[in-house]
């Protein structure tokens, strides 16, 4: 860019005014996509029954936010949280529940439901090694090398982009495998 504004011609402050114009800009083109990516960052990865919904940002109404307990008012900004959701007790939040889902907000954009997972919850609900042919299109083979010979649970993991697997290794929570592979694909 600078060489296409610089002309010896010019006087210094005509192109002091064009160097700051273009510094301008690039500067509100940057703020621009720094905004974007952190309100598509992913914030909550939320267990939902038998599967992870990966919740962004974005998707969450700042309303919303305020009537959760004190733990969930405030967005994580270091990398997402994974939580899990208590489903309503009484009949009549569970018929508006159910009617919020239908009209595209179901009960992982709803913070006031959110709650800690207890320890080896998520893990718990996974499907076994031997499920993942059985329900779904992906071979074992197909994984990667230090996952596919070894005992291991998964979880599909569900986001606006996509879909793929989690997979725990051995009996340990703490460093999941996340697989490029959609476990809804072709499931006849």
């Amino acid at each position: 860019m600078s060489l296409v504004i610089f002309n010896p011609v010019k006087v210094r402050k005509e192109m002091v005014r064009d160097y700051l114009v273009v510094g301008l800009i690039q500067f509100s083109a940057l703020s621009y996509g720094i905004y974007s990516v952190y309100l598509a960052r992913p914030v909550y990865v939320v267990f939902v029954k038998d599967r992870l919904d990966v919740v962004v940002a974005a998707e969450l109404d700042a309303a919303d936010m305020h009537g959760a307990d004190d733990g969930f008012t405030r967005l994580p900004l270091l990398g997402p949280k994974t939580i899990c959701v208590d489903y309503p007790a009484d009949p009549q939040e569970r018929s508006e529940l159910l009617w919020s889902a239908v009209q595209g907000k179901d009960i992982q954009l709803q913070p006031r439901y959110y709650r800690d997972c207890e320890q080896g919850e998520v893990r718990s609900h996974a499907y076994g090694r031997d499920q993942l042919e059985k329900l779904t299109q992906i071979k074992r083979s197909s994984l990667p090398l230090n996952v596919g010979d070894q005992d291991f649970s998964w979880l599909p993991v569900v986001s606006r982009f996509g879909s793929w697997i989690v997979i725990f290794v051995g009996d340990s929570d703490t460093r999941p495998v996340y697989v490029n592979a959609n476990p809804f694909a072709n499931t006849g």
